[in-house]
């Protein structure tokens, strides 16, 4: 019987039921007394092989004390078939028959221990003593590997037990297998890191070696491979010895969701609620770091800030109110994302003032983005209002911080305006 199967109860510690199989009554009977007499509980007593092996299927028996010469089935053929139906039973021959029943060849067949006749009532109590206490050995190590099995495969948090040695996987559980949306009886032999992509299985790789020298540890939102999307999760593995094999416990905790309410809010934090610009904070930062950066590169990368101001917004907002203008503003914030790649990045600088940074766009490309913008924006009613926009692209002769930037795009729509706005004027 598996370990990770049930256990009968006949087996549990305070159970000792035992029954004595011999065809001489007088010598059964005798077995029987000092049985009772040790364990208080009563035993039962069969006088052949056949009512013996019915007793032991029918009835919840933890131990058996049998002859080995009886009528009909007996000696050999009856152990083998006790210990294949029960794994479990313990069974002590007791026989005067050594020659015919050899030592080895009586335990080979399914016996635990082996009695010669005559005996000493002693030896008798101190086999069964023996027996029951190796079976209570088993029993409880059972109950534990049941209870570690049971939580193991109901646990709501992925697990996996690892070989320490070759990293990788002997045991996993249905929720790591629902994390990494495999079929969980494919996942064992597979190689440890490869649940990760590389950055993360180096980084995990490290971290494993760190926590073998103090057996235990922690490592904070992981991504796991999940066939094309990625589940985050907090890793805590602990280095165990089992049977003599080094093993490591690993278990996941997804942090999926928490990590995206995270980001959303940090994302909030940096958003313009209206148009979902970036907002005048950010702006600041971004545009400092991607100055700093071109700074210290070296060699030039292209960098370029343009700064939008809507014409006339005052007027709109006072003649048609500030629902109108919010609505304005909104499709000021379309207009640009419409107009900008991923890797560039649009502002709500404050009121009707925006920016755009463009990265990695030459010098001869930024009033192309900037006459965009202005094409989206009037494919919308813009109730009177247009689009002025100051262009300057990072020198590095005379941009040694973002304000110089700001000050040369600032003088750029500074003369968008003065031409009669609804221009794009790049600084020089």
């Amino acid at each position: 019987m598996s370990v990770y199967q049930d256990i009968s109860d006949v087996h549990d510690p305070a159970h000792k039921s035992i029954i004595v199989a011999d065809d001489e009554s007088m010598l059964a009977e005798l077995v029987k007394e000092i049985i009772e007499g040790w364990l208080a509980k009563p035993v039962s007593m069969v006088n052949d092989g056949e009512a013996l092996l019915d007793a032991v299927n029918t009835g919840a028996y933890r131990c058996v004390v049998t002859d080995m010469n009886m009528p009909g089935l007996s000696g050999i053929p009856l152990l083998r078939q006790l210990r294949n139906a029960h794994p479990e039973l313990g069974i002590i021959v007791v026989t005067g028959f050594v020659e015919e029943f050899p030592y080895l060849e009586v335990i080979k067949a399914g016996a635990d221990d082996f009695i010669r006749k005559p005996f000493q009532k002693d030896e008798l109590r101190a086999k069964i003593d023996r027996l029951f206490r190796e079976q209570d050995t088993r029993y409880r190590q059972q109950r534990a590997e049941q209870k570690y099995r049971s939580l193991f495969q109901m646990s709501h948090e992925g697990m996996l037990v690892l070989n320490a040695e070759s990293m990788t996987v002997e045991d996993a559980n249905p929720a790591f297998a629902s994390l990494c949306g495999r079929a969980v009886e494919t996942i064992p032999g597979e190689a440890f890191l490869g649940f990760f992509d590389e950055r993360d299985g180096m980084r995990m790789q490290a971290w494993m070696g760190a926590c073998s020298h103090v057996g235990r540890g922690t490592l904070a939102d992981v991504k796991l491979d999940r066939n094309g999307t990625k589940a985050y999760v907090d890793v805590t593995a602990t280095f165990i010895t089992a049977g003599g094999d080094p093993l490591v416990y690993i278990t996941f905790k997804d942090v999926t969701e928490r990590r995206e309410v995270e980001a959303k809010l940090a994302d909030a934090a940096q958003k313009d609620e209206l148009t979902g610009l970036y907002n005048k904070r950010t702006y600041h930062q971004r545009l400092d770091g991607a100055v700093q950066r071109s700074i210290a590169a070296k060699t030039e990368a292209p960098l370029a800030l343009l700064l939008i101001d809507l014409d006339n917004f005052k007027r709109c907002n006072d003649t048609y109110g500030h629902q109108i203008g919010d609505k304005l503003l909104m499709t000021v914030g379309d207009a640009i994302h419409a107009s900008i790649r991923s890797t560039d990045l649009g502002f709500r600088c404050g009121g009707d003032e925006f920016s755009v940074l463009l990265v990695g766009s030459p010098p001869e490309g930024c009033r192309r983005v900037a006459e965009r913008m202005q094409e989206e924006f009037a494919k919308f009613e813009n109730y009177g209002t247009t689009m002025s926009i100051g262009v300057a692209s990072f020198d590095r002769a005379r941009d040694n911080n973002s304000d110089s930037l700001i000050r040369r795009a600032d003088e750029a729509l500074y003369r968008a305006k003065r031409a009669g706005k609804n221009a794009v004027e790049v600084a020089t």
